[in-house]
């Protein structure tokens, strides 16, 4: 490594920490209240809490990483380039691609590392963080669904998309209903739902515009279908254990939510659901390259000294990002892109607008 790559890292490396710092304190947020809370009102151990910290922290690297190296990059180059010290080096006769080169090293050797630990410990992580909560606050765990969660109740496997708590709503619901005398379970599609009594230990699940599906016993590549308009299920709160177990998709890894995609797709289920959920941990692994292709021109293009700038605009782009990805993830999770495809597209676009910037900036 020579002289310039060391000095252009030496320069990167502050800001990245803060810029991951600072992103990490805009995440928690939300959970600094809850939290508080359990030391404050439920008398909570606070090295409890500590442990709660502990599994939160790392399994948001993949959302504050990326945040970094776009603050980074912005911060140092918008610097180098306010005093002009880019200048100064391309009078040298280096390119602006050799100046950016350990930067974007830097990020393509993270981004790759971000793959692994998206598909593998942060769903973990983010499972263990959720067990402790519910070991702390509940002493006996009572029945709770979540989106995007497999949840076994008596002899149902039930999944839920979407959940609006406020209307007592649910939607896209997936249900495997294991029958007694058989190893073939029971399929039970609805487009919308409600839960009726909540708060008593037996409730009834009322399903709306859906459909059951049996498979033959005799040849199980035959199957019954009957189509409903409301359907109810009784389910016994207090015969439900282990809640806490249950895991989302964001809590699977990617070998366990690869096993539950074919086990819907051999039973004819909708799956785009689980799929973007599956393919997004790799393109956002690589979300952190995509920032840093666009921060660096936009950087240099500012030509601001202003840490408070640098922030700002970081916010903005990642604001862009977060509405493209929320587009995405809809018209995948609905069907009306590949999967595969879908979740790449703000990376791409991202990406592109980088290069094309980096492109104007190295020419003029």
């Amino acid at each position: 490594m020579n002289i310039l790559n060391r000095y252009i890292l030496r320069q990167f490396f502050p800001f990245l920490a803060m810029g991951f710092s600072i992103s990490t304190f805009v995440l928690l947020l939300d959970k600094f209240v809850d939290l508080a809370n359990l030391i404050l009102s439920k008398g909570v151990n606070i090295f409890l809490v500590l442990r709660l910290f502990l599994y939160l922290i790392p399994s948001l690297l993949y959302l504050t990483i990326p945040m970094g190296f776009l603050m980074g990059s912005l911060l140092t180059f918008g610097k180098l380039s306010a005093d002009n010290e880019i200048i100064a080096m391309r009078s040298s006769g280096l390119s602006l691609y050799h100046i950016i080169s350990p930067i974007l090293l830097l990020s393509l050797t993270v981004s790759l590392l971000l793959v692994f630990y998206n598909n593998n410990y942060a769903p973990r992580l983010q499972f263990s963080f959720k067990k402790l909560y519910y070991e702390i606050i509940y002493k006996a765990p009572l029945l709770k669904f979540d989106e995007h969660t497999f949840t076994n109740v008596q002899n149902y496997q039930i999944y839920i998309e979407k959940i609006n708590k406020k209307k007592n709503e649910l939607k896209g619901i997936v249900i495997y209903r294991k029958e007694k005398k058989s190893d073939l379970p029971t399929l039970i599609i609805a487009q919308s739902g409600s839960l009726l009594n909540p708060q008593k230990e037996v409730f009834t699940l009322k399903l709306k515009d859906g459909s059951i599906q049996k498979k033959d016993s005799k040849n199980p590549d035959k199957y019954g279908q009957l189509f409903f308009q409301n359907y109810e299920i009784p389910l016994n709160f207090s015969k439900t254990k282990d809640f806490s177990l249950n895991k989302s998709v964001l809590e699977m890894d990617s070998r366990e939510l690869k096993e539950k995609i074919k086990t819907l797709k051999k039973d004819n289920a909708p799956t785009s659901s689980l799929e973007v959920w599956y393919y997004i941990r790799w393109a956002i692994a690589f979300t952190s390259f995509a920032f840093t292709l666009i921060g660096i021109p936009l950087g240099i293009k500012a030509h601001r000294g202003k840490k408070s700038f640098g922030f700002g605009l970081s916010l903005i782009l990642f604001f862009i990002y977060y509405l493209l990805l929320s587009i995405s993830l809809t018209l995948g999770e609905r069907g009306f892109i590949d999967p595969r495809l879908d979740v790449w597209i703000p990376n791409i676009i991202t990406g592109t607008a980088g290069f094309i910037l980096l492109y104007k900036t190295e020419k003029g």
